[in-house]
């Protein structure tokens, strides 16, 4: 069990810092966009900013990017 979470987690660090080496390539290449949403060219609020500074989508172009997925089980029950 512990493998396995081990394995999970080892796995999101290494996206995460994909995602971070690709928003420092495209920093170094284009400067000016970095905060900008690549979708809608908007600016990404401040604070999504601090918390994930390697995030490519506003808010919202990332809610309408993940659809529903993950809102389809409202609560425990639903699956009985």
């Amino acid at each position: 069990m512990s493998q396995t979470i081990a394995s999970n987690r080892n796995r999101e660090r290494a996206a995460i810092l994909k995602r971070a080496n690709i928003t420092l390539a495209r920093l170094d290449a284009e400067p000016e966009l970095f905060g900008l949403c690549v979708e809608c060219e908007e600016p990404i609020s401040p604070k999504r900013l601090e918390l994930m500074p390697y995030v490519e989508l506003c808010v919202e172009c990332q809610a309408a990017r993940d659809g529903k997925r993950g809102l389809a089980r409202k609560s425990l029950t639903d699956f009985k």
